[in-house]
């Protein structure tokens, strides 16, 4: 039976397609997204029994974890065997094996971004890791918000790159649509804000890039009390003194053939920021 479990965004458990209705417990849930995001290590039960369970004792922690583990086997049927590596000590999820035929978005998004197949990566992304979940364990939640991060980070990462692909093509509407991602992700990034006043600007939207420019300072404002970078402002006002020469400049007694239009100038064509995006990932 073809089984997707999508972790992007909510919880959701699809059997050839369809919601699996009779996987509601929480705490089995739980389990199963946390060996599906730590897939292919063995974990020791004893750890397991206490991210979900941190303040109850050994012994009920235990069985509570036996249970789970129960209703796991129950919802995977008779690929069970195939998909949990199971012993007395630990509990693993084998994902990838030819015999499980359980898919995870997690482990298909980190498998795109690892042969460098941004597009289909940044396509499963549907939003953060498991939102709004509440498994009622500190310990999970702290696991949670640690991977959350981490996979926040790399799709970051990805639609940055994407973004930066795009504009070299002079695919602007693509361009577009990928920093604006970035955006809805973290609206103070100021990398994305200035991917797209270039990708404006090379678009002729000038009075948008300006337009984009006051917004990222509304926005660093609001939620840090800060100004916009040195960087971020000179490309703001190298892009205002080209509005201001093309506004000012003599309409023609004739009209001579079309002259390319005006950018604003750049050392650089290529997209700035990302070093400290990439140390992010690498740390």
């Amino acid at each position: 039976m073809p089984l997707t479990l999508a972790l992007f965004h909510h919880f959701e458990l699809l059997e050839d397609g369809q919601p699996v209705h009779d996987f509601r417990a929480t705490k089995a849930q739980a389990l199963l997204a946390y060996l599906a995001v730590e897939a292919n290590h063995a974990h020791p039960r004893a750890a397991l029994a206490t991210l979900l369970w941190p303040d109850a004792g050994e012994t009920v922690a235990h069985r509570n974890l036996r249970q789970a583990i129960y209703t796991l086997r129950q919802v995977l049927g008779d690929d069970a065997d195939a998909c949990l590596l199971l012993t007395r000590q630990s509990a693993q999820l084998r994902l990838g094996e030819q015999q499980c035929p359980l898919e995870v978005d997690v482990a298909r998004f980190r498998a795109h971004v690892r042969r460098g197949e941004l597009a289909a990566a940044a396509d499963l992304y549907r939003g953060e890791l498991l939102t709004g979940f509440a498994a009622d364990s500190w310990a999970f939640d702290e696991w949670l918000t640690v991977a959350r991060e981490g996979l926040h980070v790399m799709a970051l990462d990805v639609l940055f790159r994407l973004t930066d692909r795009a504009h070299a093509t002079g695919d602007y509407a693509t361009a577009k649509r990928y920093a604006r991602r970035q955006l809805a992700l973290e609206p103070w990034r100021e990398e994305a804000h200035r991917q797209l006043m270039l990708t404006l600007d090379a678009n002729g939207e000038r009075s948008q890039a300006l337009l984009q420019y006051q917004q990222c300072c509304q926005v660093l404002q609001a939620e840090f009390g800060a100004e916009p970078s040195h960087e971020t402002t000179t490309l703001a006002t190298r892009i205002r003194a080209v509005q201001e020469r093309r506004l000012q400049a003599p309409l023609p007694a004739e009209h001579p053939a079309r002259a390319p239009r005006d950018r604003a100038p750049a050392a650089n064509p290529a997209f700035v920021g990302r070093d400290a995006e990439l140390a992010r990932i690498e740390a």
